[in-house]
């Protein structure tokens, strides 16, 4: 499959990654954790723990096939988490530069991305999204925050479903500041599950973004045993 545009005088023509079209047509039934580059896999032990931050590359450096973050969290009795709560963070105290996640009033789950140099950006659950994981009937859920440093688009899924912004929003994805530069972090450590009140029950951390269809199967995969 192909993309062709056109502008009068030039036309190109772009293939499309078949591995992307693959896992597209098999989204409705891909039921496994994606591999390359999943740095850690969390169990619910792992609360509070600090583990070394994985090191990603400059955004703003030659583009890379993959470059990003992902964060994805398996959690239940979110409804019992507070706003100002901390569930993930890669910033040092006293510093800015990192990513975190963190509740804000209503029971959404906001992720915030800084270079400490100037360019941040932060992309909250929608209300949708929120809903899902505050219903505890079908605890547990799976939250992915996905850090994409090529098209530079912070975007989140709940429970295998990309959110779209629901009625407040024209998209449920942002975009990163074309000036992002390191979201390393200024902390040698990351610590998951942090302050959080709601139940962590696992989770991925990758050094690479994934695909919507990627977090999709995870979610299907199903949680560690709580």
């Amino acid at each position: 499959m192909y993309i062709t545009e056109t502008n009068k005088t030039v036309a190109r023509t772009h293939l499309i990654d078949g591995a992307l079209l693959s896992l597209l047509l098999h989204q409705d039934s891909v039921a496994q954790v994606a591999g390359g580059n999943l740095t850690y896999t969390f169990t619910a032990g792992d609360k509070g723990r600090a583990v070394a931050a994985p090191t990603i590359p400059p955004f703003d450096g030659p583009w890379q096939r993959g470059l990003g973050l992902t964060l994805g969290l398996w959690l239940a009795n979110h409804g019992g988490a507070a706003a100002g709560q901390t569930l993930f963070t890669s910033v040092a105290a006293g510093n800015t530069s990192g990513v975190s996640i963190e509740v804000v009033p209503g029971g959404a789950l906001r992720c915030n991305v800084s270079d400490g140099v100037g360019a941040a950006t932060s992309l909250p659950t929608d209300s949708l999204c929120t809903a899902r994981l505050l219903d505890a009937a079908s605890d547990p859920h799976y939250v992915a925050f996905v850090v994409d440093g090529g098209a530079h688009v912070l975007s989140v899924s709940v429970d295998g479903m990309l959110c779209d912004g629901a009625t407040e929003s024209l998209q449920g994805w942002t975009f990163l500041p074309a000036t992002t530069h390191d979201l390393s972090g200024s902390a040698a450590q990351f610590t998951v599950g942090g302050t959080y009140t709601g139940t962590f029950a696992g989770g991925h951390v990758y050094s690479r973004y994934l695909q919507t269809s990627e977090a999709v199967g995870n979610y299907r995969a199903g949680p560690p045993a709580l």
